[in-house]
């Protein structure tokens, strides 16, 4: 039986800070109507109408002006028809990353990098069973194209994995500062694999989703604010920030209000406060600015 995510917050708040021109929310996923965008038979959660819209209002009072749609396991692989019906709606606002299937044809890819998308996503959390694990020939596919490969993992499986993402031809993303259980610390191993793939040039991780490795019930998850912290040290220009916009947890909640979330909030305080300047990201947005200069939150081609 699937469980039921939290709904978008329905009252959100001006945050405390003045986002970039062009500022832009890296994580965001859309869903619904379900009898036009049914969920997948084997999806472990489903969730309450997210739409576009809703997003864009959302948006407007945060600040911010662009978004990367993540499209979300529980609608399955394949045509990735929500997402790619919000690509095709705004296209100034939104790009892209995608979940097709394994033998997706070259022409089916290009009209998905028409629409808008920049990027595949690959799963290994468990309980994500309908989600495709890496791929490493539709990555090589993607990286034709020029996209990113975006990576949903269980932390430990870090260690294991560092060879296979490195040999990637393409840039890389990590979800959820790579969700090392927090109990465990940052001086654990999984997460040192995660500081040496931020080291490494090609790696990106998102400061984002505390909730999915916090041992707490609810905000501020102050558990996970050393693993931010440490991100933010050792590689503030890798790191990319999300709001939490729809949460597909049922654990507490991450919503987009005048705080965003706990650990984005003091990844964007930090860059304001200590250079002014963002980092440029992959997903088809120079959605920060960079400390060159370069990067006006102009959609990349």
């Amino acid at each position: 039986m699937p469980i039921m995510s939290k709904p978008p917050d329905p009252n959100p708040k001006p945050p405390s800070f003045t986002p970039p021109k062009g500022a832009c929310d890296c994580h965001i996923h859309v869903f619904g109507p379900a009898a036009k965008y049914p969920f997948d038979p084997g999806a472990a959660y489903h969730s309450p109408d997210a739409l576009p819209e809703t997003y864009i209002a959302l948006q407007d009072v945060l600040g911010l002006e662009r978004a990367v749609i993540i499209h979300p396991t529980a609608l399955g692989r394949g045509a990735n028809a929500r997402t790619m019906d919000a690509l095709a709606q705004y296209p100034a606002r939104f790009r892209g990353v995608a979940v097709p299937d394994a033998d997706v044809d070259d022409a089916t890819l290009k009209r998905m990098h028409d629409r808008g998308v920049r990027g595949l996503r690959f799963t290994s959390v468990t309980h994500y069973a309908n989600a495709p694990r890496l791929d490493k020939g539709l990555a090589a596919r993607a990286a034709d194209l020029g996209w990113h490969a975006q990576f949903l993992l269980e932390g430990e499986q870090l260690p294991a994995m560092e060879a296979d993402i490195l040999a990637l031809p393409c840039d890389v993303v990590i979800d959820h500062m790579g969700r090392v259980p927090a109990h465990l610390g940052t001086g654990h191993p999984a997460f040192q694999t995660l500081l040496r793939l931020l080291d490494s040039g090609r790696v990106w991780v998102k400061l984002s989703g505390p909730m999915r490795f916090s041992g707490e019930d609810g905000m501020p998850y102050a558990d996970t604010l050393p693993f931010a912290k440490a991100l933010i040290a050792a590689n503030p220009d890798r790191l990319v920030g999300r709001t939490g916009r729809t949460s597909t947890t049922t654990k507490g909640s991450c919503r987009a209000t005048a705080r965003c979330s706990t650990c984005c909030s003091i990844g964007c305080r930090t860059r304001i406060r200590g250079t002014a300047s963002w980092p440029t990201i992959r997903p088809g947005f120079t959605a920060f600015r960079r400390h060159d200069g370069v990067g006006t939150g102009t959609p990349a081609p």
